[in-house]
């Protein structure tokens, strides 16, 4: 479980920091939806599950982990983490119609209980767009090979 955490932790770190991407101007919609991501990952740093739960679709899932139910319930702040660096060192939005792929490379730095811990992830977020609002229905993440 405690595994399933820090993973949790992590792939919301390198998701959904607040950070640097090669198109600092993004035209809209693609800077609405990098807004949501920035969105996502202050309300996530605070262990606000309900700011966050407004940014998942009711069908929300990581590719092979959580659930969205599951992953709101582990979000709380968590004492023993500190978060050194957090960046999105790369990101690219496309758009097809009401579908968007979020797609970026991130980078974290973070000691939890004292333990340094430092990589890289590739990160994959899939949106849909209901009425006005964007909504994030899966995630991916792995490390990149390096």
């Amino acid at each position: 479980m405690k595994a399933l955490l820090l993973s949790m932790i992590l792939c919301l770190l390198a998701t959904l920091t607040s950070a640097q991407t090669k198109s600092p101007s993004l035209p809209s919609p693609q800077g609405e939806l990098f807004n949501l991501i920035q969105s996502w990952n202050e309300a996530e740093l605070k262990g606000d599950a309900a700011g966050v739960a407004k940014l998942l679709a009711p069908e929300f899932s990581f590719l092979g982990g959580s659930s969205r139910k599951e992953y709101l319930s582990l979000m709380k702040p968590d004492p023993s983490l500190q978060i050194e660096a957090a960046a999105i060192d790369e990101a690219d939005i496309q758009i097809y119609g009401n579908v968007a792929i979020v797609t970026s490379l991130n980078s974290f730095k973070v000691k939890k209980d004292g333990q340094s811990l430092a990589g890289k992830f590739l990160v994959l977020t899939i949106w849909t767009k209901q009425g006005v609002n964007w909504q994030c229905v899966k995630a991916a993440l792995q490390p990149e090979k390096g």
